[in-house]
This record gives C-alpha cells, structure tokens and sequence, in this order.
C-alpha cells in the first residue's frame, strides 16, 4: 500500500538502462518529498530491471511485466497512484533540478480545482549538449489543441479527478494517448506556469513517428467530436505535406 502524497510521478520503461539512472536519481534527489515514485517497466531485457532494484528502497511501487503499449504502461502507473496529483516522466527524460518540488508545492495546493497544470519544458539533444528551446507555460496555445498537441506531457501535471471522470489511457492510441485524453473535455481548465520542472531529450516517439502521430491526433479528433470529419482530414493530410517537403529539404540540405 503507497502512503498517500500530494503528488505520483509515474516513469514508465523499456530497455532504457542507458537513461533511466539519471531519470530516477532526478527524482529521488528532490529535496522536498512530497511525492511517491512508480516505474512501470515494460519487462526489459537490458540492466534496466538491475537499476530499478538498486533504488528500490526509494520507489513507491515498480513492476516489470508485458506491456500492450504505452497507454497501457500508463493505466498501470494511475492504477498504482493514490496522490492528487500525476505527473509522467519518462526514462529518457528528467526533473530540472533537485528543487522542483519546493517550486511547485504551492501551486499543488493553490490550485487543486484545475484539471492540469502546464509548466515548461527544456528540450536538448540526446546527449544533452545542445539545448534547443523551452517549451510550454504561458507559451502553451491552448487555442490550437484542436489541430494539434501543444501541451508537453513531461511537465503537465494531471488532477487525478481527471482520470477518474474521463477515464485513463485509450490503448487504442499506440501513440498520441496523452493528447487524445485531453480532447475528451471541451472545455479543459488549464492553469500555465512559468516554471521550468523537467528536461527532455529530443528523439521521443512521437517525434520520430510523425507520420504515425499526426494520423493518431486526427483518429482523436475525431473520435472527440473536435472538428468536423472533412476538416480533421484536412489537417491530417496539411501535416503529411509539411512532414513531406521537410524531409526532402533535409535531404537536399536546404533546411
């Protein structure tokens, strides 16, 4: 039984050994414990299952078994949390500093009626020599989410009651889970913050499946009533183009 905290961070995991050291140590490192930490390990074959164990004491609940796909990682992780609050970190991506936690307290508490809390995100290179922008905070345009996903799932934190009104993670969506929930309420209370909790390397699934991603946005546009069909088509194929021409002027070293 996980003693309740005011926050659960959920990692979820798959023969990613080579980064989810740093995620956990980013975690546990947190200088104000008000969290609990959940590894959902997707039955690794690497040393991934060897790091979990190394700080097991640290960690609320882990499991390593067969996952059907990421959502399903994910209902596992919610299934497990008994917080107010959820928050996804991935074993390719870590907490800023060890001082998030002092930094978002407040806002936890403040603001316990809203459905998500969107704070920002440093995206770097895989190696995190490069930093290529911060996202997300009052940069969010939450007037585009109807065409595409603009929230960065590393550093939105879920009201738990959300999950428990609109249901978890369809495991129809392989990819872009965490924007179809967000289109299941139409008029979705969101609070941005300009705080920095969390750093990504770029590389990530839906970036490297972008073909894949924009047809699973469009499936949920759908399915949610976001658009009209012919119009969520429209955006669908208007992606596809851009990927496109991008990949053929990277190609010819244009871009």
């Amino acid at each position: 039984m996980i003693k309740k905290k005011l926050l659960s961070i959920i990692t979820i995991n798959k023969n990613n050994a080579r980064y989810l050291e740093k995620t956990i140590k980013s975690i546990i490192n947190q200088s104000l414990k008000i969290f609990d930490l959940i590894i959902i390990d997707g039955k690794s074959s690497d040393k991934s299952v060897n790091i979990i164990r190394k700080y097991s004491n640290k960690i609320s609940y882990w499991s390593s078994s067969h996952d059907i796909n990421i959502a399903d990682a994910f209902n596992k992780g919610i299934a497990k949390s008994k917080s107010d609050w959820i928050l996804f970190i991935n074993s390719d991506d870590y907490l800023h500093n060890n001082h998030v936690m002092n930094n978002i307290y407040n806002d936890l508490l403040i603001f316990k009626n809203y459905d998500m809390l969107i704070y920002k995100i440093e995206l770097k290179s895989r190696d995190l020599k490069k930093t290529h922008g911060i996202f997300g905070g009052s940069m969010t345009k939450i007037n585009k989410i109807n065409f595409y996903n603009t929230f960065p799932h590393q550093a939105t934190i879920i009201n738990r009651n959300y999950f428990l009104k609109y249901g978890n993670y369809s495991l129809d969506y392989p990819i872009a889970q965490d924007y179809e929930i967000i289109l299941r309420k139409k008029k979705i209370k969101i609070k941005k913050i300009d705080k920095i909790i969390s750093v990504m390397r770029d590389g990530g699934i839906t970036n490297t499946n972008q073909l894949k991603a924009i047809k699973y946005f469009m499936k949920a546009q759908i399915k949610n009533r976001t658009n009209k069909i012919y119009i969520c088509i429209f955006i669908y194929l208007y992606g596809v183009l851009k990927i496109v021409i991008k990949n053929i002027l990277n190609k010819l070293k244009i871009v």
